[in-house]
């Protein structure tokens, strides 16, 4: 249930990802603290880790966007 409420808060945190993505990103997330004793804490783990990955991609997209970006063709501006 506390993995489920990470993956919604993600998901509305970052709208501009995909909900299947988030819910990967978390997933795998999860999957790491499998073998974690103290499972008290693995929920906010999880959600730092998701959240690293997640910003890392949305600005991996955006300098991807701005850098890839065609010049403007000669005598198309005012």
């Amino acid at each position: 249930m506390a993995i489920q409420n990470v993956a919604a808060r993600l998901i509305a945190a970052y709208p501009q990802a995909d909900a299947a993505t988030v819910e990967a990103t978390v997933g795998t997330a999860y999957g790491s603290f499998r073998q974690a004793r103290v499972r008290a804490f693995v929920p906010i783990l999880v959600e730092r880790r998701a959240r690293t990955v997640l910003g890392a991609a949305a600005r991996a997209a955006v300098v991807e966007a701005t850098t890839l970006r065609p010049p403007p063709a000669a005598g198309s501006g005012p």
